[in-house]
């Protein structure tokens, strides 16, 4: 009875080894694979212009590019582009559509928002792909510039920047009493800054 036991014991042992090595052998297996370490990957995005503002984007001919649009809205299929290719930013890992993002000619892309647009250039670098550019600024944005055109004030415009909040640190003190005079303004001091 005991054999049985100590048989049954190194059978269950070995059945635990070979499903925790089947396990991570087939996570190996999925997992993707990037052609670039981090390293190079950040020096190739540093040393070229990777960002398309407003103006160059309406300098562009429209059939010079693919316009890989990152989005999961149904408006995202109306862009104004003469090559685009349309797929939601948690699918641009996938196989299928790595495949379908062309090797040859400039692919532009363009996201919901900026950030996405730079994150999904980075990955799409660390596959190995080149010519990529991401386009400053949000999808709707891009979307009528590219309809409507530009006006010059906006030309060299981003989409995400760090915004002074004024209001925190200058209060104004309305008074009810004097309608005609101007409003005091108070200066809160702040700590930290160069000393």
């Amino acid at each position: 009875m005991e054999s049985i036991n100590d048989k049954m014991l190194n059978n269950a042992a070995i059945l635990f080894v070979a499903t925790i090595v089947i396990v991570i052998l087939g996570q190996w297996w999925l997992a993707p694979s990037y052609a670039l370490p981090n390293q190079k990957v950040l020096t190739r995005i540093t040393e070229s212009q990777t960002l398309v503002l407003p103006g160059e984007l309406t300098t562009v001919a429209p059939d010079s590019y693919t316009a890989l649009i990152l989005s999961d809205k149904p408006e995202a299929s109306a862009f104004p582009s003469a090559k685009k290719i349309v797929m939601p930013f948690a699918k641009l890992l996938d196989k299928k559509n790595l495949k379908s993002i062309p090797t040859e000619g400039m692919v532009f892309i363009f996201g919901e928002n900026e950030s996405q647009a730079l994150m999904a250039l980075e990955l799409l670098t660390a596959k190995g792909f080149e010519n990529l550019r991401a386009v400053a600024n949000d999808l709707r944005t891009n979307q009528t510039v590219l309809t409507n055109g530009i006006e010059p004030k906006a030309a060299f415009r981003k989409g995400e920047k760090a915004v002074y909040d004024y209001s925190r640190f200058f209060k104004t003190n309305n008074t009810k009493a004097q309608p005609a005079a101007q409003p005091e303004t108070v200066t809160i001091k702040a700590k930290g800054g160069c000393s």
